[in-house]
């Protein structure tokens, strides 16, 4: 049995296809939060307008939150529909790119040629499902965006109260809102396997010296054009113009920067994300006649119990362990990773390289996906 980290080819095809999925969650992170930013922007036009129709009404500060909760709830809950839909997008597409470049990593290896369907209903299961904690994707983003809400009429009734300024407003209001953060070079998402090599080392499973040919006639998958050429969309870049604050212009990119917000969702976003792309490769695993995996953790200060006491088990072994009660599953049940939120685990497939493997001219990973 081989535990295909170790081969060079097929890690390289990976890591390649890792560095795509990591474009296509940074250009949804931008997209989500360029409509986090239209959510805001439409806040306070309506704040304004309600909080100057309110005083001119002659009405106590005691009502101004109340008031103006009655006209943002509409918005934030438009903007909740666009960003479930902006997220849904980013599941199907990084699922899409995470089961088919497996499945071709794997094929290549494995010497597999039997068909890969990828139809939307496949895709439709996985992007409208729940999360590994059983948890809804809309739910999340209203609850997200009901504290920013809340922070925004807390502003407004404090503004009322102290008998603030229209300028005093919206100066209490910009320091009510996530904080926009600029990364130069954002962490990687999926972490480098070469960064894994270290880890195995409680599960020898006597190597040999074989090689994958990088060099043909891919295996043979069927996605639905439409799909497929969405994902294409969605790794060349974001959708959405740069934000604009008022008559501040602010860029999205400066040079090697991004700007994104700071708010509960863009974590829970991250996570999401790694969950289908460790579900597209255990399935296209499976599908290529793979069904084991051994976990590998990165082992450091930061490492946890759960992910440090799976270290170097296959995933049959895990579900044994757990059984026994020799695992904790109270503490954490999980079988694959990710395990919990910013777990930096992955699962190596192991497997048979078929002793008949031709030998073709495979096509490297930018060539692959734009076939």
């Amino acid at each position: 049995m081989v535990n295909l980290f170790r081969k060079p080819k097929y890690k390289s095809f990976i890591e390649e296809r890792d560095k795509a999925l990591e474009k296509i969650l940074l250009n949804a992170r931008l997209d989500i939060s360029r409509l986090l930013h239209q959510a805001l922007q439409r806040s306070i036009e309506v704040i304004l307008y309600r909080v100057t129709a309110h005083t001119a009404y002659g009405h106590g500060p005691s009502n101004a939150g109340k008031d103006v909760d009655q006209h943002l709830s509409p918005v934030f809950k438009e903007f909740a529909y666009q960003i479930y839909l902006r997220s849904i997008r980013l599941r199907r597409s990084s699922y899409i790119l995470a089961i088919s470049a497996e499945y071709e990593a794997l094929g290549r290896f494995t010497d597999t040629r039997s068909p890969l369907y990828i139809d939307s209903s496949r895709l439709d299961e996985v992007a409208f499902s729940k999360n590994n904690n059983g948890e809804e994707l809309f739910p999340r983003i209203e609850i997200a965006l009901s504290r920013i809400k809340r922070d925004l009429l807390d502003a407004v009734e404090l503004s009322a109260l102290y008998g603030e300024t229209q300028v005093e407003l919206i100066d209490r209001l910009k320091l009510a809102m996530p904080k926009v953060i600029v990364n130069r070079r954002p962490k990687r998402t999926l972490k480098p396997i070469a960064k894994f090599q270290e880890a195995e080392n409680k599960n020898p499973l006597g190597l040999d010296a074989l090689n994958i040919d990088q060099t043909s006639d891919s295996t043979i998958q069927f996605v639905d054009d439409k799909d497929w050429n969405q994902m294409i969309e969605d790794y060349k870049g974001a959708e959405l113009p740069p934000m604009r604050f008022f008559d501040e212009p602010i860029d999205i990119r400066v040079g090697d920067k991004d700007l994104t917000y700071a708010w509960e969702y863009e974590q829970h976003i991250t996570h999401d994300f790694v969950e289908k792309v460790r579900a597209g490769e255990v399935t296209a695993a499976n599908e290529a006649g793979i069904k084991d995996f051994v976990w590998v953790a990165i082992v450091d200060s930061h490492t946890d119990d759960c992910c440090l006491v799976r270290d170097g088990h296959t995933s049959s072994e895990i579900e044994e362990l757990l059984k026994a009660g020799k695992i904790d599953a109270d503490t954490c049940d999980a079988v694959t990773a990710p395990a919990h939120y910013n777990c930096r685990c992955r699962m190596a497939p192991i497997g048979d390289e078929s002793p008949t493997k031709q030998e073709f001219d495979y096509k490297r990973f930018e060539e692959w996906m734009n076939s």
